[in-house]
């Protein structure tokens, strides 16, 4: 499977298990620039894109900041937060106009507990986003 594939699963998942646990998430529209939230900010839940790209940037110093990666619609982020429950580690920034579901981290907690499949399949994508990160580290 490839990385797209299995992020395009986490979320169709993600999707199923929030209508079959009738689990109403919230839709949020962000404009193109807008920062959906910033290093630092408290890891409340994670992020799925319906529509739009998004870039995901960190500070390297006081003053620089680095885009990481972007991503789009069948992607996910800021699932880190639901992992270890602390401040946001980079800024996500919408880079078109996008429509993203968020849920909160109670939430994914809940439905984890109630889907195994969507918990491997979680530490699926995170595994590969892991192997691409340190592939990409490597080349450079």
């Amino acid at each position: 499977m490839s990385v797209a594939e299995s992020r395009a699963t986490f979320v169709s998942l993600l999707e199923h298990e929030l209508r079959a646990q009738q689990v109403e998430a919230e839709i949020r529209e962000v404009k193109a620039g807008e920062v959906i939230f910033e290093e630092g900010d408290p890891g409340d839940g994670l992020y799925a894109i319906l529509e739009g790209l998004v870039r995901i940037s960190a500070f390297v110093s006081q003053s620089n900041k680095h885009a990481l990666r972007e991503f789009a619609a069948g992607d996910f982020f800021g699932e880190m937060a639901i992992i270890n429950n602390v401040a946001r580690s980079a800024s996500a920034t919408a880079m078109q106009d996008s429509r993203l579901i968020f849920v909160s981290r109670d939430q994914v907690i809940d439905l984890m507990e109630q889907s195994p499949p969507l918990v491997f399949s979680l530490l699926h994508s995170f595994s590969q986003r892991m192997r691409e990160t340190n592939s990409h580290f490597v080349q450079e």
